[in-house]
C-alpha cells in the first residue's frame, strides 16, 4: 500500500494525492497503468513500485534504456519515502503498513486508537511477511494480529492480477509461531505440496502455495529465510517456481457444490464424504448423507470405498449399499452420487485430466476398464447405466447438470430391480421365501376344503 503526491509543476494544475492499495503498481500512460499520468506519454517510460521488506519498496523504470538514462533515472531500492522528478513531474511515493486498514468488523472508536498507535510507531511490522514469486517478486509485511485477504479484489492485501486468482481466493495469518491459510472456495484452488486445502491449514514457513496453476507464493518469518526462498526461485530469471508435483491417488470432482474438489489420499488413512461441512470432501447436496462413504488407502495402496449412506453410492457396475464396499487398485473409478454430482478416484494426471475435460461424466472410464473391481461378501445389485437416477429415486426437475434443480427424494425402488440381477446368495434367499409361501397356500387350502366341498 503506498499514497502517491503527483505535482505537475505546470502553474495551472494543483498537486494531487492518492492512495494505491496495491503492493505493486504500475504509473505511466499506457492502458496496462494502475495509475494513469498523461504528462508521462511524452517519453513513452513507466515506473513499476514493488512492495519489498517492512517499508522498503523497489523502483523500476520501464522503457527505453537510453531515454530514462537521459532524464537521469535509474532503478532503485528505497525506504519509506522517496521523490522521483521526471521531467517536469515529481512524484513522491510514501509506503504505508497495511496494518492501518480498517478491519472486518471492528468498531471504529477502537480501529481510530489502533491505527494512530500504529502510525505514530517508529517501524513498521517486518515480519511474518508473504512473498509473492515470479518475474516481480514482492513482499508483505503484516502485523501477527492482522488477517490478510489474497485475491483481485481491491480488498485484498495481497492484490494479483490473473485470470487464475479468484476476487477473494484465499485468507493467510499468524498466529502461536505459526502460519496458516484458508481456501475461500476459489474457482481454481489453493495447493500446498500438491494437496488441495480447504478449510483452514496450519502451514511451515518457507514451503511454497500455489494458488490455481501459476501462482507462487511463500510464508516467511526471518531474513535468513527470505534469501533462502530467493536463492532457490527462478523469479531473478523471469519464472515462477514451478508448480509441485500432483499426488496421487487423489479424489476429483468438478461439481461446484464440492469443498475441497480435489483431495489426495494418503497412504494407511481414511478419506471422509459427505453432506457435513466437516468431511474431508463435503457435498453439500440434499441426498447425500452427512457421512455418505468413507475412502481408504492401505499400505499396499489398495483403496477401499465403504458405503454409509442411506440412498447408496453408484458406479459403472453397480450400487453399494450401506455397509457394501469396493475395492480398487491401479483402474480408475467414477463414484456417482446422483443429480450430477460424480467424484472420480484418479491415479495418475492422464485419468484426472480426462475425467476433468469429460466434465465429470459418470461413464468416461466405462470403456477403458478391463477387469471389474472385486465386490464385499454383501456384494452390489448390478444395474443400466439409464436406471441409476431412477433407482436412487431421485427425479431432478430439471437437468441433471442443473445444481439449482429441484429434486424428489424417495426410497430406493427395488421393484425394478430384476431377479436375475440379484447375486447368487439373494436368489437363494428369494427361492427359500418363495416355497415357504407356496407351502402356507397349499396348507390353507387343506384346512378350508371340508368348509367349501363338505366333509
Amino acid at each position: 500500500m503506498f499514497a502517491l503526491e503527483i505535482d505537475f509543476n505546470d502553474g495551472v494544475s494543483q498537486p494531487e494525492t492518492i492512495l494505491v492499495r496495491r503492493p505493486q503498481v504500475v504509473i505511466g500512460a499506457s492502458d496496462f497503468a494502475h495509475v494513469v499520468i498523461e504528462d508521462m506519454k511524452e517519453h513513452n517510460i513507466e515506473l513499476r513500485v514493488i512492495r519489498e521488506r517492512g517499508r522498503s519498496f523497489r523502483c523500476k523504470f520501464l522503457g527505453s534504456s537510453r531515454v530514462i538514462e537521459s532524464l537521469g533515472l535509474s532503478d532503485s531500492l528505497q525506504h519509506n519515502s522517496t521523490s522521483l522528478r521526471i521531467a517536469d513531474l515529481e512524484l513522491f511515493i510514501q509506503a504505508l503498513d497495511i496494518d492501518l486498514l480498517l478491519r472486518d468488523s471492528e468498531p471504529p472508536d477502537r480501529a481510530g486508537v489502533r491505527i494512530l498507535q500504529s502510525a505514530s510507531a517508529s517501524t513498521g511490522p517486518v515480519f511474518p511477511a508473504v512473498m509473492v514469486l515470479g518475474q516481480n517478486p514482492m513482499m508483505i509485511s503484516f502485523s501477527q494480529k492482522q488477517e490478510i485477504l489474497i485475491g483481485r479484489s481491491n480488498q485484498c492485501v495481497v492484490r494479483l492480477d490473473s485470470p487464475e486468482i479468484s476476487s477473494q481466493h484465499a485468507k493467510m495469518g499468524f498466529e502461536k509461531g505459526e502460519f496458516w491459510i484458508e481456501d475461500l472456495g476459489s474457482t481454481n484452488g489453493t495447493f500446498l505440496n500438491g494437496q488441495q486445502i480447504g478449510t483452514k491449514t496450519y502451514i511451515n514457513a518457507g514451503v511454497p502455495l500455489v494458488l490455481g496453476r501459476e501462482i507462487s507464493i511463500v510464508a516467511v518469518d526471518s531474513d535468513e529465510m527470505v534469501e533462502s526462498v530467493m536463492n532457490i526461485s527462478t523469479g531473478k530469471t523471469g519464472t515462477a517456481l514451478p508448480p509441485p508435483r500432483r499426488a496421487y491417488p487423489a479424489l476429483i470432482c468438478v461439481s461446484e457444490r464440492a469443498r475441497p474438489s480435489r483431495v489426495v489420499i494418503p497412504q494407511n488413512s481414511t478419506i471422509k464424504i459427505g453432506r457435513d461441512p466437516a468431511s474431508d470432501m463435503s457435498l453439500g447436496v440434499p441426498h447425500v448423507s452427512r457421512t455418505h462413504c468413507l475412502i481408504s488407502r492401505s499400505h499396499d495402496n489398495e483403496i477401499i470405498v465403504k458405503d454409509q449412506s442411506t440412498n447408496g453410492t453408484y458406479y459403472e457396475e453397480g450400487v453399494l449399499e450401506r455397509g457394501d464396499s469396493l475395492s480398487i487398485h491401479s483402474e480408475p473409478k467414477v463414484l456417482d452420487f446422483g443429480a450430477g454430482v460424480t467424484v472420480a478416484i484418479c491415479f495418475n494426471e492422464e485419468q484426472e485430466r480426462i475425467f476433468l475435460e469429460s466434465n465429470g461424466a459418470s461413464l468416461i472410464f466405462a470403456d477403458r476398464r478391463t477387469q471389474k473391481a472385486s465386490r464385499s461378501s454383501r456384494g452390489t445389485k448390478s444395474i443400466q447405466p439409464g436406471q441409476m437416477r431412477s433407482l436412487v429415486g431421485i427425479e431432478p426437475k430439471g437437468s441433471s447438470n442443473d445444481l439449482s434443480a429441484d429434486y424428489n427424494i424417495g426410497p430406493i425402488k427395488k421393484s425394478l430391480i430384476s431377479l436375475r440381477d440379484l447375486d447368487d446368495k439373494a436368489r437363494r434367499s428369494f427361492y427359500v421365501v418363495i416355497g415357504f409361501v407356496l407351502m402356507f397356500l397349499c396348507l390353507l387350502l387343506l384346512l378350508l376344503k371340508p368348509v367349501f366341498f363338505g366333509g
